[in-house]
């Protein structure tokens, strides 16, 4: 069902039982006052008739309803007959003066008696005549507003339609978009009620644009990453079937471009469900545990380069996040570490409790970084000029990104003595992850 026929139903049925509500409030009030105002007409008659002698004759009247009379009967201490106007007499003698509700010739009255030494006179009224009365006044009181029901839903169906006339517009507009138009939607002529939505999907549109945007960057980055280790092992394939060529050589030249291409690709798709995938459920990691399974899957790697890589300072502590998550982050930035340490050269890694969680620090007695190209370190593809090390560009990238994920924050700075130190601060347990910036 639209919203309009709801809205003009569910409007219907609240005037509905406005009008019952009012037409029974109408009639109570209406027969509380006609019950009042009429019983103040019996008392009054009723005093008329004991002051205007021992004998009552009623003068002739204009056509009218009978039912609509007042009945009035007087009854005298000496034994004179009885006297009623209009004959005959219906009422039993009252007992009590006042006020009684009573049924005769069956129906039913209502009789106000005054009691007098020389007599007794009992008015009475038909108990239909008041109940008219009161529905005639609560029908008077209702009808404006059952007259205005109808015209009511005739102007809410009016505004109600040129207010989806202009929501209308809107869907037309963003109905007629193509698939790749991110522009936020227009809010001049956007109903107020509806703008928050229109708002909201405008958001929605601008973090759909940036992931299109990291997408498409995404993707000519990656050719131009893929395409030059793909041709260089195109023309060696070619060499290597040249007769006369050096096998050898040729062939280490091909496995060290398939190397570097299978790690690019690796990176790439670890980029991709980093940017892509929804963050995994946080439990409590232990550190301590992360950090000596990474130090120990990259000893073969130092003992190669002849690195001195080891862990000077260790602490019991968990922090909220993902374990294998966080093993990529401590995996990438040691890695680094090794990779452009010289030979010789030592890489430590350090725990610390703080007072708002844990710090890693890993430092090494590489080259460093040049100042100028600490603020880009974490851009993807971005390498510092002059570096003979193998690389793409996307380690820190994604160490990054991954770290933001997890409220963890990641930070370089170059070592007065020498060399790079990396610093990992997470969060502690009970913290929610995301409150640091990365």
């Amino acid at each position: 069902m639209s919203l309009r026929r709801t809205t003009i139903l569910t409007l219907a049925a609240l005037l509905a039982v406005v009008a019952v509500v009012a037409g029974l409030a109408s009639y109570w009030i209406a027969g509380r006052e006609a019950n009042e105002f009429l019983d103040l007409q019996l008392r009054q008659v009723a005093n008329f008739a004991a002051s205007a002698g021992a004998r009552l004759a009623g003068d002739d009247l204009p056509p009218h309803d009978g039912e609509d009379d007042f009945i009035v009967e007087t009854r005298f201490a000496d034994g004179s007959p009885d006297q009623c106007l209009p004959a005959p007499c219906r009422f039993p003698e009252a007992p009590d003066a006042g006020f009684s509700d009573l049924r005769a010739a069956g129906q039913g009255w209502r009789v106000f008696a005054l009691v007098l030494p020389d007599r007794t006179v009992q008015v009475g009224q038909h108990q239909e005549v008041r109940r008219e009365m009161a529905s005639s006044a609560a029908l008077a009181a209702l009808l404006p507003l059952l007259l205005a029901i109808p015209a009511v839903w005739l102007v809410v169906d009016a505004v109600l339609r040129r207010a989806f006339r202009r929501l209308a517009r809107v869907t037309d507009a963003i109905g007629a978009r193509d698939g790749a138009d991110t522009t936020a939607i227009p809010i001049d002529h956007v109903p107020l009620e509806v703008r928050p939505l229109v708002l909201a999907m405008n958001g929605l549109l601008g973090r759909l644009r940036r992931l299109m945007d990291q997408q498409r960057a995404f993707v000519a980055d990656a050719a131009h990453q893929l395409r030059t280790p793909l041709a260089a092992l195109m023309l060696e394939v070619g060499n290597l079937r040249a007769p006369g060529g050096a096998g050898d050589d040729r062939l280490a030249f091909v496995e060290a471009a398939v190397r570097r291409a299978s790690g690019l690709v690796s990176q790439l798709l670890r980029l991709a469900r980093q940017d892509a995938g929804p963050p995994r459920p946080h439990v409590p990691v232990p550190l301590g545990v992360v950090v000596t399974e990474t130090i120990g899957a990259l000893a073969p790697l130092a003992i190669d380069r002849g690195i001195d890589l080891g862990l000077v300072a260790e602490v019991e502590v968990d922090a909220p996040g993902d374990c294998d998550d966080f093993r990529a982050v401590l995996e990438i930035v040691l890695e680094n570490a090794v990779r452009y340490t010289p030979e010789g050269g030592t890489v430590d890694v350090e725990m610390r409790a703080v007072p708002d969680g844990t710090v890693i620090l890993v430092r090494d007695t590489g080259p460093g970084i040049p100042p100028a190209a600490l603020p880009r370190v974490f851009e993807r593809f971005f390498r510092v000029e002059g570096q003979e090390t193998e690389g793409s560009g996307l380690g820190l990238a994604i160490a990054e990104l991954i770290a933001r994920r997890h409220g963890v924050t990641l930070s370089l700075r170059n070592r007065e003595a020498g060399g790079l130190e990396a610093s990992l601060t997470f969060p502690a347990v009970g913290e929610t992850p995301g409150e640091r910036g990365g």
